[in-house]
């Protein structure tokens, strides 16, 4: 399986899943963490919360009206919990944490209060090649 994610639990449990496998249609409750595999990269967010999401984006070719996927990601909901967010990088994968203090990595950005209750988002921008993350209003 080249294209997957992995759901973990507070219970130690996980469930792995691909495009065929509904995200939503699977346990949401009381997850710690989640991962995506996506050909060689790999996106990944960790803290506790019962709110993560997965999503794709997709733009249609023309003349051809076929979609051209763009964009996978993973989101999480950041709550009053969350004291940090930083992060491990490298050039084909992308992890973020939330939950615990962090560790001596190079950046490391104290959640301010006008981000609890927003998304903190993931991705993969396969158009640029391009890892990255941002802070959303709303799920995208």
């Amino acid at each position: 399986m080249n294209n997957y994610w992995i759901k973990y639990y507070a219970d130690n449990s996980k469930l792995i899943g691909d495009d065929k496998v509904s995200w939503s249609n699977t346990k949401l409750d009381n997850m710690t963490c989640c991962e995506l595999y996506y050909n060689h990269y790999t996106l990944g967010i960790k803290g506790l919360s019962n709110d993560y999401w997965q999503s794709d984006t997709y733009e249609t070719v023309y003349p051809y009206n076929k979609s051209k996927l763009t964009a996978k990601r993973i989101e999480k909901k950041i709550t009053d919990r969350n004291r940090y967010i930083w992060f491990q990088t490298t050039i084909n994968k992308l992890y973020l944490f939330t939950d615990r203090y962090p560790e001596q990595f190079d950046e490391v950005y104290i959640v301010q209060p006008e981000w609890i209750n927003k998304y903190l988002i993931c991705e993969i921008d396969l158009n640029s090649k391009r890892l990255k993350w941002h802070i959303s209003e709303n799920k995208i």
